[in-house]
């Protein structure tokens, strides 16, 4: 528990949560307007509106979403000074007078001070989960040591410094060091206390004897589990030739099999926009989707983090960080952001966040505006919708999507939703406007639950042919994906719900969880040598002198492209079908399902734009009053 500092006027709350205690305001002497730019300096223009309308009290807001999000960080950083100069006033503190009733002021003083005042402040509550008096009260929450460490360690030595230096000032019995220490434990204490010091080599010079130095003595330390060498983690560009030549001298990534609190420096080191983009992704699973596995520990912590990374990564590389979060999550972080913040009391906030986050280079697509005058009409939407989507590319569906959740700062599908009754239009209205890979993993848990989700109450046997389909044409990549939000979408996990809804299909539980492993050799090309083996492996299996595993090993293994060449191979060599020696070989009842899969996998390898039409025609003939779901995939998604 850290006490506030007595002398200290601006309380450091979360307005996220709670409205600050009633302040006295002191009397303001009104300013007169501002002079025109052109007679005195932007960074004066700036500042003299921004007092005249905290002054004024009205459409003070409109001023700073029009200037905050419009300037530079550098420039930024000079209104506070300024401010002081100009009018003797604490700029901070009058703006936290003037927006107590709304929640933006957090967003604010990220804009204005980022790297002093707004990491201070996430520090500390990062450290402490609960408080008394004007500070958030959070029974037992603990600290969020990711947070810590992030802040930590993607800081410069002059910032850590002001962090020290404030964190002194406003707790004057505390040191920060002592506190990190506390809070933590083991090896992580010891790291963060190391960052803390704020004495980092920021040389750029890597001298490679002492690279090879370090490496043997982590290869060494992380085998005893000992404390002694958290110092050659200080350098980012000797961290990464760190990492790589520990891979080369265990065999192992440094990350997997070292120190846990290591692990988040590694990630960092490794790919900063990827770590941004999982800190993103992390806290914002936890804000729509509840307590997941290895998430932020409280809700304070998690917008803090949304709010300090999109500030603070708003001008150097804040749209890499989106693009590596849609390849992460499938759904655009303006999307995202508006689930997190959708209650009316954020509005403000939103707006800020949306303003700096905003692509000046983005061209806003007539469709936007023409999605938007259909949903107004609700009832009658329905067909406008289906035109204009359907005549967009897929690029452009998506595209829509983010740029109707940033022009009107609402979630398509879920305003659509509102009004569309749950059925066939509106299943296929969200395959339209949902990536391939969400449509997907719709189509996997409609599948496996044996149900039409909100279209009939019936339950009917499995899919396995929906299953298979998805599984076996989806990429590597896409794989990982459906393991990552399957959890996140359903609740279950992936594998022990494909165990149990496959259990009464012997080897086509096999096939599915070979499939699920994603360690598909994806190469374009196929190796000579290696097929020759798989040409022989194959009629092997269908003559029956291999087991039935190795025919599941080679379809789940083998690259679609490879598998194309090796059929077809096989038809010329020995004039006959691969599908037909199939049915001779798995001939049993037992193993229908396996058979009917493998046919379908030959198939769509040999012919997939084929394999789709006959699919369609398929469930047309089978379901000819309710549309399945798997039409609806295929028709949105393959568009």
């Amino acid at each position: 528990m850290f006490p506030r500092r007595k002398y200290s006027k601006i309380p450091y709350i979360d307005t996220f949560y709670e409205t600050p205690e009633p302040l006295t305001p002191e009397p303001m002497t009104p300013e007169p307007l501002p002079p025109e730019p052109m007679t005195i300096s932007l960074l004066d223009y700036d500042v003299r509106r921004i007092r005249h309308f905290l002054v004024k009290k009205d459409y003070l807001f409109n001023v700073l979403l029009e200037i905050l999000p419009n300037r530079s960080y550098e420039q930024r950083t000079k209104f506070i000074k300024r401010y002081r100069e100009l009018f003797n006033r604490n700029l901070l503190e009058d703006l936290f007078k003037q927006s107590k009733p709304h929640n933006y002021y957090f967003a604010v003083r990220a804009m204005l001070d980022l790297y002093r005042v707004t990491r201070l402040h996430s520090l500390f509550i990062a450290m402490e989960g609960k408080a008394t008096g004007r500070f958030l009260s959070f029974e037992g929450v603990g600290t969020d040591d990711e947070a810590l460490a992030e802040i930590l360690f993607m800081a410069i030595n002059g910032q850590i410094h002001f962090c020290r230096n404030d964190w002194s000032a406003y707790y004057r019995t505390y040191e920060l060091e002592p506190q990190l220490v506390g809070k933590t434990s083991g090896n992580f204490a010891h790291l963060l206390a190391s960052l803390s010091k704020g004495d980092r080599d920021e040389t750029g010079i890597i001298d490679m004897k002492q690279v090879e130095v370090d490496v043997t003595e982590i290869y060494e330390t992380d085998k005893n589990r000992t404390n002694n060498l958290i110092h050659v983690f200080y350098g980012l560009d000797l961290g990464i030739f760190i990492a790589n030549s520990y891979k080369s001298i265990s065999g192992q990534i440094i990350g997997d099999d070292f120190i846990n609190a290591l692990k988040i420096f590694v990630h960092a080191v490794r790919d900063e926009v990827k770590f941004y983009a999982q800190r993103l992704y992390q806290s914002i699973a936890f804000l729509t989707h509840g307590s997941i596995k290895d998430l932020p520990i409280d809700i304070v912590s998690s917008r803090q983090t949304i709010v300090r990374i999109i500030v603070m990564k708003g001008e150097f590389g804040l749209s890499e960080i989106k693009d590596a979060y849609l390849a992460l999550s499938g759904i655009h972080l303006e999307v995202e952001v508006v689930e997190c913040f959708k209650e009316s009391k954020f509005t403000a906030l939103r707006q800020l966040l949306f303003a700096f986050m905003a692509e000046t280079e983005d061209t806003l697509l007539p469709e936007v505006h023409q999605i938007h005058d259909a949903v107004l009409r609700k009832g009658k939407a329905n067909n406008i919708l289906f035109s204009i989507l359907s005549s967009c590319s897929y690029d452009n569906r998506l595209k829509t999507v983010r740029q109707y959740v940033v022009h009107y700062q609402v979630n398509l599908i879920t305003k659509i939703e509102e009004f569309m009754k749950p059925g066939e239009q509106l299943f296929t209205i969200r395959a339209l406007l949902e990536s391939y890979e969400r449509t997907s993993l719709r189509s996997i848990w409609v599948s496996m639950e044996g149900k039409r989700v909100k279209i009939a109450k019936e339950a009917v046997e499995i899919d396995d042919s929906s299953l298979v389909d998805i599984m076996f044409l989806a990429t590597n990549s896409e794989i990982s994906y459906f393991h990552e939000y399957y959890p996140r979408f359903t609740g279950h996990n992936l594998v022990e719900q494909v165990k149990k809804a496959t259990s009464s299909k012997g080897k086509l539980t096999n096939l599915v969880l070979r499939l699920l492993e994603g360690k598909r050799w994806e190469e374009s090309h196929s190796d000579n040598n290696l097929l020759k083996h798989d040409l022989s492996t194959l009629r092997q299996l269908i003559n029956g002198e291999r087991a039935e595993d190795d025919i599941i090993e080679l379809f789940s293994l083998r690259s679609r492209e490879h598998l194309k060449v090796l059929f077809n191979d096989f038809e010329e060599l020995y004039e006959t079908k691969v599908v037909e020696h199939l049915t001779a070989t798995f001939n049993a009842q037992e193993q229908a399902s396996i058979l009917s899969a493998l046919q379908r996998c030959v198939k769509a390898i040999q012919n997939r734009n084929m394999y789709y039409a006959l699919r369609l025609q398929n469930c047309l003939d089978f379901v000819q009053e309710k549309m399945e779901i798997l039409l609806i995939r295929s028709l949105a998604s393959r568009l």
